[in-house]
């Protein structure tokens, strides 16, 4: 049973997502794709809002932040340059848009070496998929 009471079938697959990033001092988020299919995005650390309207891939890899943001409110959070490869295929049913969102907060984790537990951080992201 997941979260929203649907039952599953969880499996081990051969699939991955992975970020390379550097930490910037200015505040802003830049996020590329190795896939040319999907568009490069920014946008400001301090104050982004997730768009509900907009179906651009990095708003889920912005969920994941919002839950780290909210989880450490008196962490300054840094700005980034990420880029996102990934063997996880869309629209699969193989939960591709979490992975996204796991990645974003593991991502900002390390990059702003922030200490969270993985139990914490496993129940941090399930939630994060609710933005």
């Amino acid at each position: 049973i997941d979260y929203c009471g649907y039952s599953v079938l969880p499996m081990a697959i051969d699939q991955d997502i992975v970020s390379v990033f550097a930490i910037n001092d200015n505040n802003e988020v830049q996020i590329n794709n190795t896939d040319e299919v999907f568009k490069t995005g920014s946008f400001n650390m301090e104050n982004f809002s997730i768009s509900y309207e907009k179906s651009d891939w990095y708003e889920y890899f912005k969920c994941g932040i919002q839950g780290i943001r909210d989880k450490f409110p008196d962490i300054k959070l840094k700005g980034m340059k990420v880029l996102i490869d990934g063997t996880i295929p869309r629209s699969a049913g193989l939960s591709s848009s979490s992975a996204l969102v796991v990645c974003a907060a593991l991502t900002t984790v390390i990059g702003n070496r922030i200490n969270i537990s993985k139990t914490d951080l496993a129940e941090l992201c399930a939630e994060c998929e609710k933005y």
